[in-house]
């Protein structure tokens, strides 16, 4: 929102009409010049006819209290004390404030004005036009209806009705509620302005727009305008995402945002949707952070990368222009070819890569891989390639419940179509593989020592071995085969650790809802 809506809202400028502030008694309406004069009696009394010489420019006058009332005729009611005036109407208070209108009738006992036809109020910068605008003064209260526009040096506002409220100082502006300003566009079902607090308040549906394409859509909301701090139920939106939360917070001076309650960001280009309890927002240092059960959703062709966290924080650098999210501890993630655990974790988003720190563990399909730090490259939405290193090991299971292993100082897997096609194991290369008949008989195992090796698989289930730079082998047949023989050293077995869709989302039908709102 802008600063410049603080002067657009100030409907008291009304006062034009307020200035008919209530006396001790009752003062006449007084005729202070016209050109003619005719009188007479009808059936609510005497009369008056007043007409001004328009020939030489003049019109007739009259004074109440401390308004200067102008036109080109009117009929006083002295009984009634009333006044009905038309053409050129001309209403002065003061030096600054004015209002024309067609038509005016003006009760100087009730203090109801009336003012009809083509209104125009003008204080200064500002101008009211109307075709319908009454003050009523026993009740402190001014309004226009049958629509309204207000205009100063930078906005425009239309609404079909326009309240003023002289004791509490609130303005009210209702129905069909327009703002059109050079940095934004407002729509509104009603809006309240305090005069006092300078705080705008609004009910209904609303929606504001920005020229740079932000968008703010509510049910309700506060915008202070001396502290430039909105609070808002509803949803922001700009060419890039969507943030969405039951308590939305905006300090335009601090460049600070915040969303609490149901809250849910959604990142269009990137088809990337988190959802959590609190969402912070630094702007100027392109820094968000979100915390309270965090569920970050990556849509995927075919798929949804689910990824949780105790906090999730994302950084745009404004020296590159790319975009990371950084998770910290008891991170989970959840994809139908993958499922891992770790600590820490890193994603470029840009890059389409996901690094994993201290204690990762990963699964892909049957084959669970443990490391130092495990990194995923993805591409088309698929992964591409997993690199581990320090102590890298790859375990998995067979039919007969054996431990297929391998290790290495580095671990590079290739993936086709999310399964891996090859591995490549660098430095202190270890394998124990369980040669099988079948799936049902066990012919021996093989425990490979080499400094690299090269393993190919088809269908999750390894076709050809290479061995490089001093290989060392043995086969050894079942028998022969001892409790020691069957593990690598660092051999450890963790699949009752191996997250579950519920255990990433910690939400019921996230998934459901989510993606609904994607499409």
């Amino acid at each position: 929102m802008c600063k410049s809506l603080v002067k657009l809202l100030c409907l008291v400028l009304m006062t034009v009409i307020v200035t008919y502030a209530p006396a001790q008694k009752k003062k006449k309406i007084k005729l202070i010049e016209a050109a003619s004069f005719e009188g007479g009696k009808n059936a609510l009394g005497e009369y008056r006819l007043w007409k001004g010489d328009l020939s030489a420019g003049k019109q007739a006058v009259f004074k109440h209290q401390n308004t200067m009332i102008y036109c080109d005729s009117a009929y006083q009611n002295v009984k009634n004390n009333t006044l009905e005036a038309v053409g050129n109407v001309r209403i002065e208070q003061g030096d600054s404030i004015t209002v024309t209108a067609n038509k005016l009738n003006y009760d100087g006992d009730t203090k109801l004005a009336q003012l009809r036809g083509n209104v125009i109020l003008t204080d200064d910068s500002l101008t009211l036009l109307t075709e319908n605008l009454d003050y009523d003064m026993p009740k402190n209260l001014g309004y226009y209806f049958g629509g309204g526009k207000i205009l100063d040096e930078e906005n425009i506002l239309t609404s079909d009705k326009g309240y003023y409220h002289t004791n509490s100082k609130v303005v009210t502006f209702r129905e069909d509620v327009h703002v059109t300003n050079p940095e934004y566009t407002m729509e509104s079902d009603t809006l309240y302005y305090d005069t006092q607090t300078k705080i705008v308040r609004f009910e209904g549906p609303t929606k504001i727009v920005s020229v740079d394409g932000e968008t703010i859509t509510a049910t309700q909301g506060t915008y202070d305008t001396q502290r430039e701090q909105s609070q808002i139920k509803g949803a922001i939106e700009t060419p890039e995402y969507i943030i969405k939360g039951d308590r939305l917070f905006f300090d335009d001076a601090q460049s600070y945002y915040e969303a609490k309650a149901n809250i849910q960001l959604t990142a269009k280009e990137d088809d990337l949707i988190i959802t959590g309890d609190v969402a912070q927002y630094w702007r100027e240092d392109g820094i968000t952070k979100i915390y309270g059960n965090p569920v970050m959703q990556k849509i995927m062709e075919g798929d949804t990368l689910f990824l949780s966290a105790d906090t999730l924080v994302s950084v745009e650098d404004q020296a590159t222009m790319k975009r990371f999210l950084f998770a910290y501890h008891d991170v989970r993630i959840f994809k139908s070819d993958m499922q891992g655990l770790t600590d820490s974790l890193a994603y470029h988003i840009d890059d389409s890569v996901l690094y994993f720190y201290k204690d990762p563990i990963m699964w892909n399909g049957d084959n669970q891989m443990v490391a130092d730090s495990i990194n995923i490259y993805m591409a088309n939405d698929q992964i591409d390639r997993l690199y581990m290193s320090g102590d890298a090991f790859v375990v998995s299971q067979d039919t007969l419940t054996n431990f297929n292993q391998i290790k290495g100082k580095t671990i590079t897997a290739n993936f086709r179509e999310n399964e891996i096609d090859h591995i490549l194991v660098d430095g202190n290369g270890e394998s124990i593989y369980f040669a099988l008949e079948g799936d049902t008989v066990m012919v021996g195992m093989n425990k490979i020592l080499c400094g690299k090796m090269n393993m190919r698989f088809e269908e999750q289930e390894l076709s050809t071995i290479k061995f490089y730079t001093n290989p060392e082998g043995k086969f050894i047949p079942p028998h022969e085969l001892q409790d020691l023989d069957r593990k690598l050293i660092g051999f450890e077995w963790r699949i009752e650790e191996k997250p579950t869709r519920e255990l990433v989302t910690n939400r019921a039908l996230v998934e459901v809802v989510r993606e609904e709102d994607i499409e």
